[in-house]
């Protein structure tokens, strides 16, 4: 019975996704970043999506672009995918990855399902999915929940925590706080604002950087508990990723482990680094390919990347120009 309900849910996908390739495309204030280039990633995850996930109702691209450049016009696809402009969906534009999850349940005036699953264009899907592997029937709340996709766990040690904070603060002229170093940075931020917030144990989730499931409810919960946060200006309003931000998607997991205490699914996934790429098969059930953390992927790298996913997703979805 409760599959069924599960079954029933509608179910639709967010994708945030920029081509900084696209010369009509004007960002004041933030300086482009070569990675953010169209390498084809998107074309790729969507095929994944449709291969593996069919059932997904609608799926948003949400983006400071007006189109995607290799779907057909919009009046082609628009019975499966919507364009919605980021600048529209948050008010403002900026490059800031943390800014935009953070307001994920905004995407609720533009018509996106109640749950859904948030992808990158980078993330892909490896094999077919069930929505029961997203999400789940709660009995005490009487209403579908989304399953937290983490194969890890552990105890969350204030202490520890506030030590590697103080150390990079008194020792940040040796850190460039860009790429992994800001990544990392921003981890050790949230979870403090976490422990400091929230008393108690503190259980801390392996973050997978891949896709997840959301609830828009949740998310708008989230969403209030951080406005207690004391860089929240440079947590929502910066135009790009600053140091002192807040990471959303490690925030996601402890406030929904430790606050709304939902049930687990580990899903096996991989973290595949863009120079690496031709060593993998592609065969995990979820993974990301990403140039990881500072390194500077070289023309050949993207090659290769797209051959690899090429190989990977060699059939065409019906949405995409012959």
């Amino acid at each position: 019975m409760d599959l069924k309900i599960v079954e029933k849910e509608p179910i639709d996908v967010f994708i945030k996704y920029i081509d900084l390739s696209d010369k009509s495309l004007k960002r004041d204030g933030i300086k482009q970043i070569f990675k953010d280039e169209d390498n084809e990633e998107l074309r790729y995850s969507l095929r994944s999506i449709l291969e593996y996930i069919p059932w997904v109702r609608k799926i948003y691209i949400v983006m400071p672009n007006t189109k995607v450049k290799f779907l057909k016009s919009y009046n082609e696809i628009k019975e499966k995918i919507i364009y919605v402009k980021d600048s529209d969906f948050l008010g403002y534009d900026t490059a800031n990855i943390f800014a935009f999850t953070f307001n994920l349940y905004k995407m609720e005036k533009f018509g996106i399902s109640k749950n859904f699953i948030y992808m990158e264009d980078d993330y892909f899907l490896g094999k077919p999915f069930k929505k029961t592997d997203f999400f789940y029937y709660d009995r005490k709340e009487n209403k579908v929940l989304p399953y937290i996709l983490s194969p890890g766990f552990s105890e969350l040690d204030r202490n520890q925590s506030q030590r590697i904070y103080d150390y990079m603060v008194k020792e940040k002229d040796k850190f460039k706080f860009q790429g992994g170093q800001m990544w990392d940075f921003s981890i050790i931020n949230t979870e403090i604002f976490f422990m400091k917030k929230y008393k108690g144990t503190i259980i801390n989730t392996q973050f997978t950087h891949n896709a997840r499931a959301e609830n828009i409810d949740d998310l708008k919960e989230m969403f209030k508990s951080i406005q207690s946060y004391r860089y929240i200006k440079e947590t929502l309003f910066s135009k790009e990723r600053h140091i002192l931000s807040l990471n959303q998607p490690h925030y996601n997991n402890l406030f929904q482990l430790n606050i709304k205490h939902r049930k687990v699914n580990p899903i096996p996934f991989d973290y595949i680094r863009i120079q690496n790429v031709t060593e993998y098969k592609l065969d995990m059930p979820l993974f990301v390919i990403n140039t990881g953390g500072d390194y500077e992927p070289t023309k050949d790298d993207y090659s290769n990347q797209r051959k690899v996913m090429q190989n990977r997703f060699p059939l065409p979805t019906k949405y995409e120009i012959n």
